[in-house]
């Protein structure tokens, strides 16, 4: 009798041993690496802008995703001209075109290009530049490059005494409202809408609280301007 009781116990210490034997180890995580360029996380940012890092969090994320835009169209700054951006090419088109750059010389767009840092003044169209056509002006590079949205964008993130106003809509677009002082010691107040990141509004106030200037930035084409349709190839002319 003693003996099968012994022979019961060793045939279940044997089978609990190789049930334990079957259950799976608990797989580790492995080690995070930071964020690379490229790589899932923070986003990729052009060279030429500076990511946020003296924000609070909300905002750090909100003007993050307005500085990885790549390119649009935009009226706003300079009342009759539409602008293009990509990279560190701008173009400028106004509604009175083509101007005088010249007694009897005309131009319809004006090309800008920072990484060079040159402007021209382009006449294109047959019917409008007549024997100027497709022929351009140098200008001085310093009067004609502007100040653009990312522009707004990179100076917020470098700024310490951004606050979080409220949540407002501009042109029935969502957008966060923050508020700072500006280098000429005014109040100044930026509307950002939230789906792009990008600046749609900007007022500045004098010390009794009157508007100084506002810009209202109205965005055609988001992430859709061809390098092409930025870059000057009319012949330059003396």
């Amino acid at each position: 009798m003693k003996q099968t009781i012994g022979i019961i116990l060793v045939v279940l210490f044997l089978t609990s041993c190789a049930a334990g034997n079957d259950t799976a180890p608990v797989p580790t995580e492995p080690a995070s690496s930071p964020n690379t360029p490229g790589s899932p996380g923070t986003p990729s940012i052009s060279p030429s802008v500076s990511a946020p890092s003296n924000l609070p969090d909300d905002v750090t994320a909100l003007v993050n995703k307005g500085l990885t835009v790549q390119s649009f169209e935009y009226t706003g700054g300079e009342p009759g001209i539409t602008f293009f951006i990509k990279g560190d090419n701008i173009k400028k088109t106004r509604s009175t075109f083509p101007e005088n750059y010249k007694p009897g010389e005309y131009f319809t767009h004006v090309y800008i290009d920072r990484s060079a840092k040159t402007a021209y003044a382009a006449c294109l169209g047959a019917k409008e530049c007549g024997e100027y056509n497709n022929t351009a002006y140098a200008l001085s590079y310093e009067t004609e490059n502007i100040e653009t949205p990312l522009d707004v964008l990179s100076s917020i993130a470098q700024r310490t005494d951004v606050t979080k106003k409220s949540s407002v809509f501009v042109r029935q677009r969502k957008s966060t409202l923050l508020t700072y002082t500006n280098s000429d010691g005014l109040l100044e107040e930026v509307a950002i809408e939230n789906y792009y990141g990008l600046p749609v509004e900007r007022t500045s106030y004098d010390e009794d609280g009157g508007i100084v200037k506002k810009t209202t930035y109205e965005f055609i084409h988001i992430n859709q301007i061809k390098d092409a349709e930025v870059q000057m190839t009319a012949t330059v002319r003396e």
